[in-house]
Parts: C-alpha cells; sequence; structure tokens
C-alpha cells in the first residue's frame, strides 16, 4: 500500500513524501523504510516527532484514512526482525534495497484518525478521538 507520510522538519518547514507501508492492527502501526539521508529523517534528528499519514486518494476508490500521530525510529534490532518479513513479503521488490547502508525503519504511531467512504450517501465517517 501507498500513503502520503508529512513531518515538519526542524526549521519549521512541512515535508510530505509519498511511501509504501505495511502495518499492523494491534496495536495499530505503520511502518515505513527509508534512508537517512531522505529529507523527512531531518524531523527525526531526536528520534521520534509528530506526522500525519494519509492513505486513500484514488477516484476510483473515493475512500480515504486521515491520521495524526507520532513518528519514531525504530533502533531496537528485534523490532526490525519483526518488520522486515512482513514489510518485504508485502513489497517483494524493495527486498533489493535492504542491505543498502543507511536504511532506516520508521514506525508511526497514530492518535487520532478519522476513515471517510465518499462512494455512499450518506457518508460514512468514522473517526477516533482520544
Amino acid at each position: 500500500m501507498v500513503a502520503v507520510l508529512t513531518v515538519q522538519l526542524p526549521f519549521g518547514a512541512i515535508h510530505g513524501a509519498t511511501m509504501h507501508f505495511v502495518h499492523q492492527s494491534e496495536p495499530l502501526e505503520l511502518y515505513f523504510i527509508t534512508e537517512s539521508s531522505s529529507r523527512k529523517v531531518a524531523g527525526l534528528k531526536s528520534g521520534k516527532t509528530q506526522a500525519a499519514v494519509v492513505v486513500g486518494f484514488s477516484d476510483e476508490e473515493m475512500a480515504t484514512l486521515q491520521m495524526d500521530g507520532e513518528l519514531q525510529v525504530v533502533t531496537d534490532p528485534t523490532k526490525v526482525g519483526q518488520i522486515k518479513p512482513i514489510y518485504y513479503h508485502k513489497h517483494p521488490m524493495s527486498v533489493k534495497y535492504e542491505a543498502e547502508p543507511g536504511n532506516m525503519y520508521l514506525v508511526f504511531i497514530p492518535a487520532w484518525w478519522r476513515f471517510t467512504d465518499f462512494k455512499v450517501q450518506p457518508l460514512v465517517i468514522i473517526e477516533n478521538n482520544k
């Protein structure tokens, strides 16, 4: 699946990037892989930052999931070992980049989310309010 991940950079600008991701349901977490030299990583110098994620932006699907939460660098080797098989099973074309130096695993932990289905009337809107 593909999502737009948005982070705030240290100098205050906002940076968004379209990225592949995988997730686990309990607890809900989204996992991304990026290069340590990528612009979005500049917002993670302390290891975590506030972020937003949007999934679903297709005229055919007409449904979207918006989320706010925290983005963190995954530093625990055990957690990285759990993410890798999930990620590469879902995105096998990415396996060729696995050994690249500087790859980082990121976890997004939502604090708020809203799902909207625009295909039905009335609209279906499901939201959590933490």
